[in-house]
């Protein structure tokens, strides 16, 4: 499953990849041992069907970044989010029946050409999702450079196009925001 964005590929690795080889054009992460299943992390979710579904992003053979998607039911997803004080009670509409996506990196972060998880986050959403999903609401965790970078490609309109938390902090983040954006049917 690949979808062609510009001349970047946004593209879905199956479970019988996951022993694959997959080399890149950046040449530390050449190693005869180095495995999709590696780059992606090795946890209890990531080749899990139904837990999470895992793309990678890049431009020819250099890989820009992994994706890992998690569908959540949406009384979970509010509960979570709510719970945490993420978002105001107002900012987060009711639905039914509508599929939620958690969006994380996962593997390694490669920046090229001023690149990186913004640019996939914004490829994925723009392309492949709408295609293969129907009414859903993705939501993704951005740190500080991934806000300014989406900031200064979007402007203004990135708070039109996003729902944006209140900005949070964390040892490891540092400010981090979450992003929540609605995709529906035509």
């Amino acid at each position: 499953m690949e979808d062609k964005h510009t001349n970047y590929f946004l593209r879905r690795i199956l479970r019988i990849d996951a022993n694959n080889p997959f080399i890149t054009s950046e040449e530390e992460f050449n190693t005869s041992s180095k495995t999709l299943k590696e780059f992606v992390r090795e946890d209890k979710y990531c080749y899990e069907d139904g837990v999470f579904i895992t793309y990678v992003f890049g431009k020819k053979n250099t890989l820009l970044g992994i994706a890992r998607m998690r569908p959540v039911p949406f009384d979970e997803f509010k509960k979570e989010l709510l719970g945490k004080n993420i978002f105001n009670l107002e900012d987060i509409e009711d639905y039914a029946d509508v599929q939620v996506i958690y969006m994380s990196r996962a593997g390694v972060l490669k920046e090229l050409d001023g690149l990186g998880f913004g640019t996939m986050l914004r490829s994925f959403l723009d392309g492949h999702a709408k295609y293969v999903f129907n009414h859903f609401l993705l939501y993704a965790y951005i740190n500080e450079q991934m806000y300014k970078s989406m900031i200064k490609r979007f402007g203004e309109e990135f708070f039109t196009l996003y729902k944006v938390s209140r900005k949070l902090y964390d040892e490891k983040w540092r400010w981090y925001w979450v992003i929540l954006r609605e995709f529906s049917p035509p």
